[in-house]
């Protein structure tokens, strides 16, 4: 949860910069933030109704309060640019006529989608539902959509997903990402994009020290007293999977004690140093 939290919080701030950037833009382009809107008469409301039998658009409610477009689009998708007081009566008069935003005609005009993309390796990994579950927690808290796509431990796959998805969202949370470093930059220049127990210089991410994790485990496994200690490694192309067979194939050597008795005591750490062994690697290991 902590992982996922921290994730769409950098990315809520790599998209707010996107949009105010963008709000400027549009501001600049109409020559008005929209000043003050007017208020609602028995005329307005007659009028209202007459909307709401033959849907309306932005551009009514608009002319309705004396504002710009811009004023009423920014009211839903950026209120913190206009007044509180300005917010609520453009929000109070679209309760009355019925208007829905339409969020596929305001991603064409502003590229502001409302949706994030989600990419895993193995959705049906335990380690991923939680997290998925908790970015579909987050990005309701922030009014986001969560697109989920599933590389199944497939670059090319993984490739595919984010292109595809790029036209349809605002950034990405790539979680143990199996594209090459490469490959992450060149889509990371295109959208806000996160990572997720992936270590790229430069680019936005949330690493868990699982290394250290692992030698704790060897230690504590030394100390009971065993010798040869299997590692179930995962897959070859995983960040996560290095850093912990790193972990264990650079633990220091275990001091050596003199004993009589080749069987350590429970607790007790054996002369020398265990073996760590390699044998296959498990797909749900991250």
């Amino acid at each position: 949860m902590l992982t996922i939290m921290a994730a769409f919080a950098q990315l809520e701030r790599d998209t707010m910069i996107e949009r105010t950037r963008a709000g400027l833009a549009a501001a600049a382009a109409n020559g008005r933030k929209g000043g003050r809107p007017r208020k609602v008469d028995d005329t307005d409301a007659a009028k209202a109704r007459s909307l709401r039998d033959k849907g309306t658009t932005a551009t009514d409610i608009a002319k309705m309060l004396g504002v710009s477009r811009a004023t009423v689009s920014r009211a839903f998708t950026r209120p913190d640019m206009l007044s509180a007081d300005t917010v609520r009566r453009v929000i109070a008069i679209a309760e009355k006529i019925g208007y829905v935003p339409n969020h596929t005609a305001r991603a064409l005009s502003t590229g502001r989608y409302g949706n994030v993309a989600l990419v895993v390796p193995d959705v049906a990994n335990p380690f991923f539902p939680p997290l998925i579950r908790a970015a579909q927690t987050e990005a309701e808290k922030l009014d986001f959509c969560v697109f989920l796509g599933n590389s199944d431990e497939n670059p090319e796959q993984e490739e595919k997903l984010v292109s595809r998805f790029s036209a349809q969202v605002e950034g990405f949370i790539l979680a143990s990402s199996r594209l090459s470093d490469e490959r992450i930059r060149f889509q990371a220049a295109r959208r806000p994009l996160v990572l997720i127990n992936r270590d790229i210089k430069g680019i936005p991410r949330v690493l868990m020290d699982s290394g250290v994790g692992v030698a704790e485990a060897v230690d504590h496994l030394a100390g009971l007293g065993h010798k040869r200690i299997a590692y179930i490694s995962g897959p070859k192309s995983s960040w996560s999977n290095a850093q912990r067979r790193a972990a264990v194939r650079r633990r220091p050597p275990l001091p050596r004690r003199h004993r009589t008795d080749r069987a350590a005591a429970p607790g007790r750490r054996c002369s020398g140093s265990p073996r760590a062994m390699f044998p296959r690697r498990r797909r749900d290991a991250r």
